[in-house]
Formats: structure tokens, C-alpha cells, sequence
């Protein structure tokens, strides 16, 4: 936890000096440092979702879609 919140706090104090702010901060690494950050066994839903497309078919109708709608040329 040390070294995490030792960068963020690197982070923030070189972004100063830069135009941009940093992307890690002190707030991402309270993130990172939080302590039920994800699920526990006793919590997930007793049966593993399943996708009802393969990954090939859903980028192409994404694909599609982005074009249909003139985010895509």
C-alpha cells in the first residue's frame, strides 16, 4: 500500500508542473487500496452468465452499428 500511495502522490506532485493532470492519483490508489474492491465467493451468482454470441458476430454488429449510425466511415 506504501509504494502505491507513494507514486500516486509522485504523480500528483510532477503533474503540477505539467499541463495535463496526472491520470494516477491519490483517489486512484484509494481505489486500488480498497478493501472489497471485488466480489467475494459467497456473493457471485450461482451460475456463470454465458454469452449468447461469440466474440467475431458481436464485434462485427458493433462494427455495423457504429457505421450505421456515422461514428464509423
Amino acid at each position: 500500500p506504501w509504494v502505491i500511495r507513494g507514486a500516486a502522490t509522485a504523480a500528483e506532485t510532477i503533474g503540477r508542473f505539467r499541463t495535463v493532470p496526472p491520470i494516477f492519483n491519490r483517489g486512484k490508489a484509494r481505489e486500488l487500496l480498497h478493501e472489497d474492491w471485488s466480489v467475494g465467493v459467497a456473493e457471485m451468482a450461482p451460475e456463470e452468465a454465458t454469452s449468447c454470441l461469440d466474440l467475431r458476430t458481436g464485434f462485427e454488429r458493433t462494427v455495423a452499428w457504429y457505421r450505421q449510425e456515422g461514428w464509423l466511415a
